[in-house]
């Protein structure tokens, strides 16, 4: 009974985008593991080729793994790109927490300074200098 009036938390816009690119980072990887798998292949390709004195086929399969390990290059490259704009919503997100912190904290300056009144506070200075005065005054007699 205590689940009915629970609010259950809002996904945003960000949440989404944090969990697309996230999504993203996790299959290029697998994406990377299957490119270096292949290029491990095509290693063991070429130099079995070569034992067998099929120089040409060996080469092919060299060109195979050089363009697969461009592949993973660009892949590296995706996965840069997808970690920095990680890295920027977080800083984005902490900077909107300092930044609504910071508003909260001057509404509460403007709040405290508003329960002030400037003629009470220039009359305690007032009372406060003479109640100094008086002080010094009597120092000196005494």
């Amino acid at each position: 009974m205590g689940n009915l009036f629970t609010k259950k938390p809002k996904v945003t816009d960000v949440d989404r985008a944090i969990l697309s690119l996230k999504t993203q980072r996790r299959k290029l990887a697998q994406y990377q593991q299957q490119l270096e798998k292949v290029i491990e292949t095509e290693k063991q390709v070429a130099r079995d080729l070569l034992r067998e004195k099929k120089k040409d086929r060996a080469l092919l399969a060299l060109k195979k793994k050089k363009m697969q390990e461009e592949l993973v290059k660009q892949v590296d490259a995706w996965l840069i790109n997808v970690e920095q704009q990680l890295a920027d919503i977080e800083l984005t997100s902490k900077q909107k927490a300092v930044f609504e912190s910071l508003k909260t904290g001057n509404n509460a300056i403007k709040a405290l300074q508003s329960e002030i009144n400037l003629d009470d506070v220039q009359k305690l200075m007032d009372d406060t200098d003479e109640a100094k005065v008086y002080q010094d005054r009597w120092h000196e007699v005494h």
